[in-house]
């Protein structure tokens, strides 16, 4: 009892998150849940770090709802260790939550930077730690030598920008905006910014495609 499974929407580390209660798959209504409750469950499938989906991007399940306002403090080891009510009479299928779980650790430090809700972990918005909260980075003038900069600190060693449309809107705070890079940078905050972020909108989060390989300029050349 309390085994956890995502069921997958773009990849297999997202998705609805379902839970084995009383010999049936069922799901977890996403009242009260947040970040540090996807912590606890993706540790517990097996990932380091996670990130909550909310209900409105999760494909709606059938059949039982087991658990609803699920409260963790972040140190359980597993799911049911957290406190939950078993009232689901609010709840519907529509408020079935979803997880986005990283095999990455994120970076806890000042200016750390994490990739989520993508397709694939290399791809998808963008979200820098500052001040003790994630948030994401206004597109306002962001450019591919931004992108660079931010996956050479991700540990990757190209990047480019993704456009705010083809990004899905974040959550809570919007930290920088007119950041500008010169590509020697070795992180983010090290770029030029402000923080003035009162005329960006969560529609305008920047994203980045970043990747393992490098090109080389040798590429054609015949001796």
């Amino acid at each position: 009892m309390g085994d956890l499974r995502i069921i997958k929407g773009f990849a297999e580390n997202q998705g609805r998150l379902e839970i084995y209660y009383k010999g049936e798959w069922g799901t977890v209504c996403d009242n009260n849940v947040e970040d540090v409750d996807a912590e606890v469950a993706c540790r517990q499938l097996g990932y380091c770090s996670g990130l909550m989906r909310p209900a409105h991007k999760v494909a709606d399940c059938i059949g039982t709802i087991w658990l609803n306002h699920l409260n963790c403090s972040g140190s359980e080891g597993n799911l049911l260790n957290c406190t939950y009510n078993h009232d689901i009479s609010p709840c519907r299928h529509y408020h079935d939550v979803g997880f986005h779980c990283f095999l990455n650790c994120s970076s806890e430090d000042e200016g750390g930077l994490r990739i989520t809700d993508g397709v694939t972990e290399n791809q998808g918005r963008l979200e820098t730690y500052y001040k003790a909260e994630w948030g994401t980075v206004c597109d306002n003038g962001f450019q591919n030598v931004n992108a660079a900069v931010a996956c050479r600190q991700l540990g990757y060693c190209l990047g480019q920008m993704i456009p705010a449309v083809r990004v899905n809107d974040g959550q809570g705070t919007i930290w920088l905006n007119d950041v500008n890079c010169s590509g020697s940078e070795s992180q983010l905050l090290d770029c030029t910014y402000t923080i003035d972020t009162s005329h960006c909108r969560h529609s305008e989060d920047v994203g980045i495609h970043c990747f393992l390989i490098c090109s080389t300029e040798d590429e054609g050349i015949i001796q």
